[in-house]
């Protein structure tokens, strides 16, 4: 048995597949021609195998050369075993329309509120069978990145660590936003809006930066000092607190136009040279060219007009 195991260890793929063409040819040279090698390089290989299985694979007979039964008992199991070896690496395609996948995505509320959604409509017609699952944003997302707990994560231009990847999904810039009917609510001179803002109560975004909640400091950067009325992490609920009071607020303006679809609300832009920021979709290196990652990044991509 040591000496089977010896010859076993050299061994390789390429010497199963010139085993599985003599057992097809029983014939080394036409073994030879078909692999392209030379034959004295596949008379070294069938040496090889003959001490491994402790049997000639060929033998002469008045006709040529013919396969002993044992080589002949081990065409079905080395066909087998190929079959098996090219499954192993073949790159296995993924279908969409087919696929019952879970998709595991954490986002902060603004990622769901400006991506997701734009992604839901082709998602669920390419996917039917699939799901997205949206987990909140938090200090330990990027460890289950890495691990593979979460297939993607979306956030803001942040630094990564090595073997992270990502794509800039679009450039956002600020607005602040009021009631209709508010006594700012008209376009107007930076300056002068930055005083007449401080007359005015706030609603302040909290972001997600590690594990606590940090308040978006956008107005006061310009130099606004106005009271706060309200703070909250939730974008959907800043219509209602301001759509009836003379509260004032600042969100990106993707947010904002939006905002103003479902409530009363006067869009200010403010200039871009205020603050912008990027927002990315991003991924770990174990699933980089996992088929099924692939489709979904693209998917996002594509949702959200970024450039391949």
């Amino acid at each position: 048995m040591r000496e089977t195991h010896d010859e076993l260890g050299h061994l390789d793929v390429k010497t199963l597949r010139l085993l599985a063409t003599i057992l097809e040819t029983a014939s080394v040279t036409r073994t030879a021609e078909r692999l392209s090698i030379s034959q004295p390089a596949a008379s070294r290989a069938l040496e090889r195998l003959r001490r491994a299985l402790r049997d000639p694979v060929l033998v002469r007979t008045r006709k040529g050369y013919g396969l002993t039964s044992t080589a002949t008992s081990l065409v079905p199991r080395v066909a087998e075993m190929l079959a098996t070896i090219e499954t192993v690496f073949a790159r296995v395609p993924f279908d969409p329309a087919s696929a019952a996948r879970v998709f595991h995505v954490a986002s902060t509320d603004y990622g769901a509120f400006t991506v997701i959604a734009d992604v839901a409509p082709r998602f669920a017609a390419e996917a039917p069978r699939a799901q997205i699952d949206v987990s909140p944003f938090d200090g330990d997302t990027l460890r289950k990145v890495e691990s593979g707990e979460l297939d993607v994560a979306l956030y803001a231009d942040i630094d990564l660590p090595s073997d992270f990847h990502f794509r800039n999904l679009f450039v956002d810039t600020y607005a602040c936003i009021m009631r209709s009917g508010h006594p700012l609510a008209k376009k107007m001179p930076l300056k002068k809006m930055i005083k007449e803002f401080s007359h005015y109560p706030q609603a302040v975004m909290m972001y997600t930066e590690g594990n606590r909640l940090v308040p978006d400091g956008v107005l006061s950067g310009m130099g606004v000092d106005a009271p706060i009325a309200f703070r909250t992490p939730h974008f959907m609920s800043a219509p209602w607190m301001i759509a009836h009071t003379d509260v004032v607020m600042c969100v990106p303006l993707r947010i904002a136009r939006r905002m103003a679809g479902v409530a009363n609300l006067f869009v200010l832009p403010l200039p871009a040279s205020s603050a912008l920021f990027s927002y990315r979709i991003i991924w770990h290196e174990r699933t980089h060219r996992d088929p099924a990652g692939q489709w979904l990044r693209r998917l996002v991509r594509e949702s959200c007009g970024a450039e391949a």
